[in-house]
């Protein structure tokens, strides 16, 4: 009797488009705050600018998880104003999605345009990060009431900077 040599099967079954499939998604999606009740930027969302660049604005800074989530966002350049979006993933990860645009005669609506990326990372009440776009820097946040701010810098791959001003309920 001599004993028949057979490989083991080495190639993985086909799957049915019926299954589920067997990959399970590389990063867990959690739950983060206010991802779609901030509703549409106001022309009032960042009165309170002044405040914080006279130094009346204060609080008591937010925990890295107070920081997770979106915010509505100004980007002020030199004579340009930008109205984004901005999303603080639980890896850091900072999205920027734009919304509108003032470059000194009026809003042009930017809410179309693709959304930009920072790799980021976490220190105490800050987050920072780069991206094909530039580099942010996000560095107080703090809650004065029901509401929280924040406030950073971003500068661009071409050399432009712009202050960075958050605000959500």
């Amino acid at each position: 009797m001599t004993d028949v040599y057979t490989e083991p099967d080495t190639e993985e079954p086909t799957q049915k488009p019926t299954q589920k499939p067997t990959q399970k998604p590389a990063k867990p999606t959690a739950k983060l705050p206010y991802t779609d009740s901030l509703g549409k930027i106001g022309d009032y969302d960042f009165a309170w600018i002044s405040d914080a660049m006279s130094g009346s604005l204060d609080g008591p800074y937010l925990s890295k998880d107070e920081l997770l989530g979106k915010w509505k966002g100004e980007f002020i350049f030199d004579g340009i104003w930008e109205l984004v979006y901005v999303t603080i993933d639980t890896d850091g990860t900072v999205t920027v999605q734009p919304y509108k645009i003032n470059y000194g005669d009026g809003w042009e609506n930017e809410s179309g345009d693709p959304s930009y990326d920072f790799s980021g990372s976490f220190d105490v009440n800050r987050v920072f990060g780069d991206g094909g776009y530039g580099k942010i820097d996000l560095y107080e946040f703090i809650k004065s009431g029901k509401t929280q701010y924040g406030i950073g810098e971003l500068k661009t791959t071409s050399g432009n900077k712009a202050k960075v001003y958050l605000v959500r309920p």
